[in-house]
């Protein structure tokens, strides 16, 4: 039951903050060919990167939190979740600017949650957040010297990482 209240809420934040029409994307980063060979033998398709069994994609384009989350899923996937501090390094290894990464709360629960539908355990928020206000919803990262999280407006233009099992 509470998996199924949690896809329900993510469909809510992403019909809430995605008042767009769909658009393709094209500006995604890719590898030397010989990553891609590599990252392919571990299990990622090209212009990924392996970490712990799964596969990350950082994509430079700059979109608003519902557009990344439907351009990792054309990748067929969505946009990043962190299962630990390891996984955040790595996502980090990636990108030092603010960036789009999968967490959103549902406004009439205020509970934050993976755009994949699983919980968020160990949330590494910068002091004072989330703060709570209602037009800031959606997960992004990097914030300030603690290269912490912070919830931001999802009309944002940040670049993301996405992420597929």
């Amino acid at each position: 039951m509470l998996t199924v209240s949690l896809l329900v809420c993510a469909m809510m934040a992403l019909t809430r903050a995605n008042g767009e029409e769909d658009t393709s994307i094209n500006g995604t980063v890719t590898n030397d060919t010989n990553i891609d060979v590599l990252n392919a033998r571990n299990g990622c398709p090209p212009g990924w990167e392996p970490f712990d069994g799964r596969c990350f994609k950082l994509v430079t384009s700059r979109l608003t939190w519902a557009k990344a989350e439907k351009n990792c899923q054309a990748f067929g996937g969505n946009l990043a979740s962190t299962r630990n501090s390891e996984d955040y390094n790595f996502i980090q290894q990636m990108t030092t600017e603010l960036t789009w990464i999968g967490g959103s709360a549902c406004q009439e629960t205020n509970a934050w949650f993976w755009s994949d539908g699983t919980p968020m355990d160990k949330p590494l928020w910068c002091a004072g957040q989330p703060d709570g206000a209602l037009a800031q919803c959606c997960l992004q990262i990097n914030t300030g010297d603690g290269k912490c999280w912070d919830d931001q407006p999802c009309r944002n233009l940040l670049p993301s990482v996405c992420i597929k099992k």
